[in-house]
């Protein structure tokens, strides 16, 4: 719960933590979690691990286009574009995807049902192949998505760092 001080409304301050539920407190951590794995101190971590799973998906079409999940997905795509430079290619909204091969990139979800919704639409727009990868999906590995090949962790969190466990 969110309360905003009458005398000054740039001040915000949390409501006692007996307000907030599990349920409620286990989402504000893992949504801090992306911040942290999206920050400029992993970020470049993260895009190289992206980088990298990309570089092993290579067929003779290339690299798989790259589609973001989610708003840190889209910070981390954007890093990873830099840092793979022309073989990365990132989803272009207006582009086609018949026949494409796509690896969807969530960083961090409470569960892989982002992953089933963005694989949905990926096949209604034709593509042939839905791989998936991430920093932190709560039940993967373990049984995928329906309409995701495989998934792929994102590695890039060095032991000093906290983890969603």
């Amino acid at each position: 719960m969110l309360v905003l001080e009458k005398k000054n409304w740039d001040t915000c301050r949390m409501a006692s933590s007996h307000v907030i539920g599990p349920a409620l407190q286990r989402l504000l951590d893992v949504q801090e979690a992306e911040d942290e794995a999206v920050s400029w101190r992993l970020l470049g971590g993260h895009a190289a691990a992206l980088v990298a799973v990309c570089s092993r998906l290579a067929g003779p079409d290339g690299w798989p286009v790259v589609w973001p999940v989610g708003r840190g997905a889209e910070r981390l795509v954007g890093a990873a574009t830099v840092v793979g430079g022309p073989h990365l290619r990132p989803l272009s909204w207006a582009g086609r995807l018949d026949g494409q091969r796509v690896l969807l990139v969530v960083v961090n979800s409470l569960s892989a049902l982002p992953l089933a919704q963005a694989a949905t639409h990926a096949r209604a727009l034709g593509v042939t192949e839905v791989l998936a990868c991430g920093a932190m999906v709560e039940g993967l590995p373990g049984p995928l998505p329906e309409g995701v090949a495989a998934y792929f962790p994102l590695n890039a969190y060095s032991t000093t760092d906290r983890r969603i466990a």
